[in-house]
């Protein structure tokens, strides 16, 4: 059984065998900084101070696993309305 999840830590190295498949948003930081601004309210500025806890985390995790190597499907989710399969099916 495969469950369900979101999140930038979902496919780290002690998680990747639970799922049968995993799928990858590429979004650049400017973009989901943006958008969780309008959600949250938070400062839209990657590199603003407020930011730089999660920023670092993100970058940690980026560089330590992968998942963008990892995933078995790659989207450019950019723009929510047009993503675009960069790799996978």
């Amino acid at each position: 059984m495969s469950w369900w999840s979101t999140g930038s830590s979902c496919t780290g190295r002690s998680l990747r065998p639970r799922w049968d498949r995993s799928v990858w948003l590429d979004v650049p930081f400017a973009t989901t900084y943006a958008r969780m601004a309008r959600r949250d309210g938070c400062d839209p500025d990657p590199l603003h101070p407020a930011n730089r806890r999660y920023l670092e985390g993100q970058r940690i995790y980026l560089r330590e696993h992968h998942p963008e190597r990892l995933a078995d499907v790659v989207v450019d989710n950019s723009d929510p309305g047009r993503p675009r399969l960069l790799r996978g099916d």
